[in-house]
């Protein structure tokens, strides 16, 4: 759309005298629902065309901004590179002012960056040093006084490659209204600030960078727990810490959802934190233990602590400690950060599976980070029946039951009467043309299909009340934009297991069966979880459609 087409907005109309409004036919509201889909490039393209889309993208443009500096001066730089840094800084911080100075325009935004780079190399010249000091100041200067003005602002982003400035903690204390504040590869240099930062969501992500420059230091007395809602401290050098100063403060009764990584050796700080988080339901923890590390020991939590907690994310080890006695009903298991143990052995799967029977929830959720196997499938159905949710990954190169081939066992002979009485009988003659139409022949399509259909043929075991299956797989061909459905297409992709290809009228017999054997099963989920998945639904009147979903 050209930013001069007067098409946009109007056009003549032959039996008036003057231009029809088309963009005032529809309601602002509805315009507005729409742009939502659209993304930053195609809001500020719709900006330029006329005043109603500016009024409706500003506020998608301006809800979140970044004030940023960046200064590297290496061995290579000169004299020159420094002034035309200083330039774009200082023209930079021209448009963030004006940008305060306007009421209406400051009044949109919700969410600020502060994003601080600086790189100088041994031994700088004196006057680049100062330069980038005089710099920072002036940048920090420009926050202070403006931070206060964005009066709707209730989330601040930061990411420093520089200890935390005191005086930057303080101004962020003073914003009653900040309700998220997250902190990147952050470094504290002081670790006492009054007043404390008081926010619902706190997120510290030293995953790229972890640095503890006060060692000595046991505290870091810089939040306040007594708003609270969501706590996320990614960084084992601050952990502790934190934990340490939560513990100190008063009761944290609006705490409901902890992530944390933790060294094994400082659990310890752990137990008298989570004392002061009585409503506490969520918890993500990785302990980072190897295989090769034996693991420091806690006596288990008394039931007492967390009573509420009803869903857990971690790996064997923090299971022991936080599911039994507890009314946990979801559980996903995920190999701590940067694990390098093996797989589990048939003890240690035991003993897992112990540990998540004495919760009281009981668990209805479970996901875990092995492939799926018969063996693996009875034990699940046995030790949790009642399982409503399950998730498996799914081994593409390796084939259950490999030296057999599940389209040579007819279906049983009831159930084929069952599919008949129902009326979801298929014509395999009527079916050959529009087979691809209705099942895809995508890749993974007989990967996973084979393993649907020996839980069809029960020769793998589902629990009987499970609602959705999620067999995960981090595959290159999710990220493709289209779906290949040709011969040709499915030959290339899918050439390992082309001596079972499906046709569109045996899987949907599979898809039919799964619904008579297990008629609470309305969903199998395939692909990466929250990224790029494969979705298989069942209606109401027990038709299965697929379809593609990304995140």
């Amino acid at each position: 759309m050209s930013r001069h087409s007067p098409s946009l907005t109007f056009v003549l109309d032959e039996n008036k005298a003057g231009p029809k409004q088309y963009a005032s036919i529809f309601p602002y509201e509805i315009w507005r629902e729409c742009f939502m889909l659209l993304d930053m490039k195609d809001h500020k393209n719709l900006a330029r065309t006329c005043h109603l889309f500016h009024d409706i993208c500003l506020p998608f443009i301006l809800k979140s901004i970044t004030y940023s500096l960046k200064f590297i001066f290496n061995k290579k730089c000169l004299f020159g590179d420094m002034a035309k840094q200083l330039q774009e800084f200082t023209e930079h911080e021209g448009h963030f002012l004006g940008l305060i100075a306007d009421d209406r325009r400051r009044a949109l935004v919700r969410k600020l960056t502060l994003a601080h780079s600086l790189k100088l190399a041994p031994r700088t010249d004196e006057m680049v040093a100062k330069s980038a000091k005089d710099a920072y100041d002036m940048y920090l200067e420009t926050f202070m006084n403006c931070v206060p003005l964005f009066s709707y602002l209730n989330e601040i982003d930061i990411r420093f490659n520089k200890n935390l400035d005191k005086k930057l903690l303080s101004a962020l204390a003073t914003l009653p209204q900040l309700e998220q504040l997250s902190l990147f590869s952050v470094k504290f240099g002081a670790h006492v600030s009054k007043p404390l930062i008081k926010v619902r969501k706190l997120l510290i992500d030293n995953k790229v960078h972890d640095s503890n420059p006060i060692g000595t230091a046991k505290r870091l007395e810089v939040f306040s727990g007594e708003a609270l809602e969501e706590l996320k401290i990614l960084s084992r050098a601050y952990g502790p810490k934190l934990f340490r100063s939560f513990a100190n403060q008063k009761t944290l009764k609006q705490l409901k959802h902890l992530s944390f990584q933790l060294h094994s050796h400082e659990l310890s700080t752990l137990e008298p934190f989570l004392e002061k988080c009585p409503k506490l339901s969520s918890i993500n923890a990785d302990f980072g233990i190897r295989s090769h590390v034996t693991p420091t020991t806690i006596p288990p939590l008394p039931p007492s602590t967390i009573p509420h907690l009803n869903s857990f994310t971690g790996y064997d080890a923090e299971v022991e400690i936080f599911v039994p006695k507890r009314p946990v009903r979801k559980v996903i298991l995920v190999q701590p950060d940067k694990w390098i143990g093996p797989t589990r052995t048939s003890e240690q799967l035991r003993k897992l599976f112990a540990n998540l029977s004495k919760s009281t929830g009981p668990i209805c959720d479970l996901h875990i980070d092995m492939a799926l196997t018969p063996e693996l499938m009875d034990s699940i159905t046995t030790h949790f029946p009642q399982l409503s949710q399950l998730g498996l990954q799914l081994d593409t190169w390796k084939q259950v039951f490999p030296c057999q081939d599940p389209i040579d066992v007819p279906f049983e002979d009831a159930v084929m009467d069952q599919i008949l009485l129902k009326g979801w009988f298929v014509d395999p003659e009527e079916d050959k043309g529009s087979s691809a139409k209705h099942f895809p022949q995508i890749y993974l399509f007989n990967v996973y299909v084979r393993v649907l259909h020996w839980i069809a043929h029960k020769k793998i075991v589902i629990p009987p009340r499970l609602e959705t299956l999620f067999l995960e797989v981090n595959n290159w061909y999710l990220h493709l934009p289209e779906i290949p459905q040709d011969p040709d297409s499915l030959y290339v992709l899918d050439n390992r297991f082309q001596h079972i290809l499906y046709l569109g009228f045996i899987a949907e017999l599979i898809f039919k069966t799964l619904s008579i054997h297990y008629p609470t099963l309305h969903e199998v989920v395939i692909g990466a979880r929250q990224k790029n998945e494969i979705r298989w639904e069942k209606d109401l009147d027990g038709n299965w459609s697929c379809s593609r979903v990304r995140y």
